[in-house]
């Protein structure tokens, strides 16, 4: 999008933590290279530490991110606008995980735990048995439910009551 309105603007995409200890990757001349910063990051401290850096090296700062159903976005001019460490963002937002997170760039044992969480055991414990059940006890409602679904969603409910399905035969047989 951002090409199609200035076709000689250069966006680089970079995936690596950013924090003191890949400062060897964020160096000064990867600051001093920059004409704006653009952030798309997974926690406060990446956050802080960027604003930190793009105040030192007295570049622009776009802020963006989400955290669940919350998202934020922020136009950074040093020294003539606030700061994102000024304050608007705190640590207690730190206790939740940004879902970017989950899927791309898990680093904490608690990341794998909840990855594991939403992608397992909702499906198989929540999901995939309310799906069920409503195939059993009300199938037109189970289809006009399924025909307002994503296909994605429309597939894992299949494949999980299928799978429920051979789980009751198997059952039933012994």
């Amino acid at each position: 999008v951002v090409k199609k309105w200035n076709p000689r603007v250069k966006v680089t995409a970079l995936t690596k933590k950013v924090g003191t200890d890949t400062e060897d990757s964020f160096d000064d001349s990867f600051w001093e290279g920059l004409s704006v910063c653009w952030n798309a990051l997974d926690n406060v401290e990446a956050r802080k530490y960027t604003d930190r850096r793009c105040l030192f090296y007295s570049k622009p700062l776009l802020e963006s991110g989400t955290l669940g159903t919350k998202c934020n976005h922020e136009v950074i001019l040093p020294y003539r606008t606030s700061t994102y460490n000024d304050g608007k963002e705190s640590d207690d937002n730190e206790n939740q995980i940004a879902m970017c997170t989950l899927r791309s760039f898990p680093y904490l044992p608690k990341h794998c735990i909840e990855f594991a969480k939403q992608s397992y055991f909702s499906d198989h414990f929540e999901f995939g048995p309310g799906q069920y059940e409503t195939f059993r006890n009300d199938m037109m409602s189970f289809f006009e439910q399924l025909e307002s679904m994503e296909h994605g969603e429309q597939k894992k409910s299949l494949t999980l009551i299928k799978l429920f399905i051979d789980l009751q035969k198997e059952n039933d047989g012994k």
